[in-house]
């Protein structure tokens, strides 16, 4: 047995509503409301799990970091000793490079070993004899460079000579 209820709207109309029908649709309406929000915490639930796990896996990811740079900085420490010892142990020689204000006045840069020297010019230095042995050789591919090159113009201007006339 249904009974029939007049429901007034907002617009004033009255329309009849079967009363076990209205409830049965309040009701799965309500049921698809707790089911929306259901969704909705479990979603967010899901968030902040994610959230929480990535800020776990973050703070690890620095710890980790944090050690790497720790151990760096001992084997760096370690390597710098090292060196230190190394050069001690290896002849040292002084010697003094020539400077002017022209092309012969920046640092001189030299490797040997893996390792760089920076030489300034001008003043007396001690280095690695291997380091010296470095420049004199430059120095002397140098002057066997400019000697060649005044033996090849003195030969292409004999040649131009000899041409023109």
């Amino acid at each position: 047995m249904s009974k029939e209820k007049n429901i007034t709207p907002v617009d004033g109309t009255t329309t009849g509503v079967n009363e076990d029908t209205a409830v049965k649709t309040d009701a799965s309406e309500k049921d698809a409301e707790i089911k929306r929000l259901m969704e909705q915490l479990e979603n967010e639930k899901k968030a902040r799990e994610k959230a929480e796990q990535e800020a776990f896996e973050a703070g690890n990811a620095a710890m980790k970091f944090r050690a790497e740079l720790e151990q760096n900085r001992t084997k760096a420490q370690t390597t710098q000793t090292n060196d230190v010892i190394q050069d001690a142990s290896e002849e040292r020689v002084k010697i003094k490079l020539f400077k002017d204000n022209k092309e012969y006045k920046d640092d001189v840069v030299v490797g040997l070993n893996g390792k760089i020297y920076q030489i300034k010019r001008g003043i007396e230095v001690e280095v690695p004899k291997g380091v010296a042995e470095i420049l004199a050789n430059s120095q002397a591919q140098e002057e066997r460079t400019a000697e060649m090159i005044e033996m090849l113009v003195a030969e292409t201007e004999a040649k131009e000579k000899e041409l023109n006339n």
